[in-house]
């Protein structure tokens, strides 16, 4: 698995851009728990590439 980071200095949040294989699923989950429960955010978007990016910021913002 593969892990770019980039930050979004506009918007202020990170986003983490991974390429998932089989040996992948454990650690993906992992990663993933660990956002759950320590950031205030998070979303998913697929790129037009078909690329799954998680987004994910430290605060949680209030839904309207």
């Amino acid at each position: 698995m593969t892990f770019k980071m980039e930050e979004n200095e506009k918007d202020e949040v990170d986003v983490l851009e991974f390429e998932l294989d089989r040996d992948g699923i454990e650690e993906l989950m992992g990663k993933l728990n660990e956002l759950m429960e320590t950031k205030g955010h998070i979303g998913f978007s697929i790129d037009e590439d078909n690329d799954l990016l998680i987004h994910y910021s430290e605060n949680e913002e209030e839904e309207e």
